[in-house]
């Protein structure tokens, strides 16, 4: 009996503490997805990451492949380290569709932003065959303009390092579907 009554006597008090200093509730995570592009150690050219942040600060990150961002971020699979399902993609007016996987015949997800992603850094596609043309006005890296652009639009100050992240991350998903937008990122040199 005297357990409970500490308890209930605890929960009141923090409520009370909370009340006073104005907080409603305590602090809650929230996971924000990035992506990183250029020549990567795991031989592609994008890497999708969650992070689990709390009051602004990173707690931890999980790299993703992309068929598990795209099942997290659809709400077919629950946000990590949860029960919860959330349609980031529907939220963010990014189309997904389902394909059929030609070579196991099964259903798969896919957003042809992925494919497009690369584009933004590279003049051509660094690992293809036959040349795929990319829009980046330097072989390597974008040209001055570009990366004056990316850096004041998304918050990338260089490749190597920096992910597009958050709502950055939704707005380039978006932006290398948008074909004005890739015709104006072209023209810049």
């Amino acid at each position: 009996m005297y357990l409970k009554h500490s308890i209930i006597t605890y929960t009141l008090l923090s409520l009370v503490i909370f009340a006073q200093l104005g907080v409603t509730s305590p602090p809650k995570s929230k996971i924000i997805f990035g992506v990183k592009i250029g020549l990567l150690h795991n031989s592609s050219l994008t890497s999708f990451v969650a992070f689990s942040v709390k009051n602004d600060i990173i707690m931890g990150s999980q790299v993703l492949s992309e068929k598990e961002l795209l099942h997290i971020g659809c709400g077919k699979w629950p946000i990590l380290g949860s029960n919860q399902f959330v349609n980031f993609f529907k939220n963010e007016n990014l189309d997904i569709y389902p394909v059929i996987n030609q070579n196991t015949f099964k259903e798969e997800l896919y957003c042809n932003a992925f494919d497009s992603l690369w584009k933004i850094r590279f003049k051509e596609h660094p690992f293809s065959k036959y040349p795929k043309q990319g829009w980046s006005n330097g072989k390597f890296k974008p040209s001055p303009k570009q990366l004056e652009y990316i850096s004041n639009t998304y918050g990338v100050q260089n490749f190597e390092h920096d992910y597009f992240l958050d709502t950055s991350f939704f707005k380039i998903m978006r932006d290398v579907q948008d074909s004005t937008w890739i015709v104006n990122y072209r023209k810049l040199f």
